[in-house]
């Protein structure tokens, strides 16, 4: 007799979950308490809304979106590809809809009963895939509730025509404020933003149409000296120990790679990031061409840049730290100086679906207690899918992940630790997060550097790449070293492969690395890679033929050379500013032309995420 998994939600989380967990031969039920699929992409209502990942690591690796779709696809794309999704996987026949649940509990024999304003559901295994944006969250500000004006959450925004001629503060700037903001920007009186400090990412490479997460992640990397300032151009380098003139003389120009309208270091100082790539969450625009009379928006022509360099720079956003405190008519801030407005939106985010929920024994939802993220500590047949989310990724392809590996332990497939395996796991695992990311560990525990979590996850069910099955062609071994994790890369090996998995990957690889821009940007790691190795090694050869040094002084030289090259951030500045930084320019001559013929038309755009 099929055990039953009933699931919870119908939005992207929720609908591969089902799809995984009904291969593995599960009689599966799915309920909703909206009347239709697709979760937030389904009640969101902003009209031009546009994902901020690329079409490639959103989809779901068994099922890649169409080639037609744009590179940053739409959020109707993205409904109409999930009711594709649930047409070719026959999920429709298994869903209920306009069902509302009160209370998890669970009765003697360990099985779970969700009770729902309809009925009572009765199953073996339970998957909560509520989502991350559940109740918009407001945060509490000192004299909030004076303020006369209109204050609105971002989740209700549809459009900038409300906000015409208005004085609007918009406190907060996640992934989507960017483009809200572009929006109010072209229509409010004065737009006023309030953030901490903004963590920028451009979309796609300026100038070109390769997409920067299928570039930023090179598993080489971890074996790479700086491979922070490679990976930021040059920015990383304003949280290194160089003194500050050789900060700003960087910066400055590396700037030029991010936006072309003359940001300066001490514009750049006072409100951009408190951190880069990849230790924080990211904002993602496009780069608006200096030479393009509208913005540089690949996927919708008509919208409005949405560069926050363009638009500090014009004058149509003006950047203020955090809001102390409000009163009747505007917002005082941590720098003494005050604002008047008239509308004040909150895009603050949302708290997850699941907080709402009652648990057996009088749990609360808290992502440091599952095991692997996923499930629950003590109730081994719950499971959580789509509440962790990237620095840089997609929040679907890590669902897609949890889905695969949450059925191969409810099937057993895959065996679960007992109880004390699985505490003692999340506590160490817990302990390790928070030394490699203390910054983020207490108020973004269910945030992940994407690369590092898909390998690990994908390692439980023996999907993890290997070196040695990447060794049939310098493409191959290309792919292994400089391959993004998107969720095709997956689906190579292990459990639920994919048809042509590993060719359809190859090929999307070589897309992004035989570009003209992809090959300088290849030759461009290799250098910066090899360049600290091969002068610590012509030091000690060098020590050793010249100088007459002993083998073991010739070593420890170029030893010594290694370790000032990785610890003394002076050494590694002044080195790469005058050995690697001109071989990569160089190298870079020999594309130039290539890279001219390659830039987009942004008047009518061509897909660059397609193999056709």
């Amino acid at each position: 007799m099929k055990k039953k998994a009933l699931v919870i939600g119908t939005g992207s989380a929720g609908l591969i979950a089902a799809k995984e967990l009904k291969e593995k031969n599960f009689d599966v039920r799915i309920i909703d308490k909206n009347s239709a699929i697709g979760g937030i992409w389904q009640s969101l209502p902003w009209k031009n809304y546009t994902l901020t990942s690329s079409k490639w690591v959103t989809e779901y690796g068994c099922f890649p979106m169409p080639d037609d779709y744009p590179d940053f696809v739409t959020n109707e794309h993205m409904l109409d590809y999930l009711e594709s999704f649930v047409d070719h996987y026959q999920l429709r026949e298994c869903m209920d809809f306009n069902v509302s649940v009160s209370a998890i509990e669970r009765d003697e024999d360990g099985t779970i009963r969700v009770l729902t304003d309809r009925k009572t559901y009765h199953a073996d295994y339970l998957v909560v895939s509520s989502g991350l944006h559940g109740k918009p969250f407001t945060p509490k500000f000192d004299g909030v509730e004076n303020f006369s004006g209109e204050t609105v959450h971002s989740s209700t925004y549809t459009d900038p025509d409300h906000f015409k001629g208005k004085k609007v503060l918009c406190v907060g700037l996640g992934e989507s404020g960017v483009g809200l903001v572009s929006e109010l920007a072209q229509v409010t009186g004065r737009l006023v933003v309030s953030s901490e400090g903004v963590a920028v990412a451009p979309r796609v490479i300026k100038g070109s149409q390769n997409p920067f997460d299928q570039m930023q992640f090179w598993k080489i990397g971890r074996f790479m000296i700086g491979y922070q300032e490679v990976l930021t151009t040059g920015l990383s380098w304003f949280y290194r120990r160089i003194p500050r003139f050789l900060k700003k003389l960087s910066i400055t120009a590396n700037l030029k790679f991010y936006s072309d309208y003359g940001v300066t270091f001490d514009e750049y100082e006072k409100w951009f990031p408190k951190a880069l790539i990849p230790h924080h969450f990211h904002v993602k625009f496009w780069t608006k061409p200096a030479n393009c009379p509208t913005g540089g928006n690949l996927t919708r022509t008509e919208a409005p840049p949405d560069d926050l360099f363009y638009l500090l720079k014009t004058g149509k956003l003006i950047p203020k730290g955090k809001v102390v405190s409000f009163d009747a008519t505007g917002a005082v801030f941590e720098d003494g100086s005050r604002e008047d407005v008239d509308t004040i939106m909150f895009n603050t985010g949302y708290q997850p679906g699941v907080s709402s929920l009652t648990f057996p024994g009088g749990w609360k939802y808290r992502h440091l207690d599952l095991f692997k993220g996923c499930i629950h500590p003590s109730m081994p047949n719950m499971a959580f899918i789509g509440m962790v989310r990237p620095t840089i990724g997609s929040i679907p392809a890590m669902a897609e992940m949890h889905s695969r590996v949450v059925a191969a332990y409810f099937s057993g497939d895959v065996p679960l630790p007992d109880e004390s395996c699985r505490l003692a796991t999340i506590e160490s695992e817990n302990r390790r997060h928070r030394m490699e990311r203390e910054h983020m560990h207490d108020r973004f525990p269910h945030i992940y550097f994407f690369d590092e979590w898909m390998e690990q996850m994908s390692s439980i069910i023996g999907a993890r790449p290997r070196l040695r099955d990447h060794l049939g062609s310098l493409e191959d071994v290309r792919a292994y070293f400089f391959g993004a994790p998107m969720p095709l890369r997956y689906r190579i090996y292990g459990m639920g492969l994919a048809s042509n998995a590993k060719q359809t990957y190859l090929g999307r690889v070589n897309r992004v690395w035989g570009s003209a821009f992809g090959k300088w940007a290849f030759s461009t790691v290799l250098i910066h890679f090899f360049i600290p190795y091969l002068l610590g090694l012509g030091l000690c050869l060098w020590a050793l033929m010249s100088l007459g040094w002993s083998v073991f002084a010739s070593v420890v030289a170029g030893l010594c050379f290694l370790l000032a090259y990785r610890f003394v951030d002076l050494f590694r500045y002044l080195l790469e500013k005058t050995v690697a930084r001109p071989l990569a320019i160089l190298v870079g001559g020999f594309f130039v032309g290539k890279l001219r013929k390659e830039r987009p038309d942004y008047e009518n755009p061509a897909v660059f995420q397609s193999l056709n």
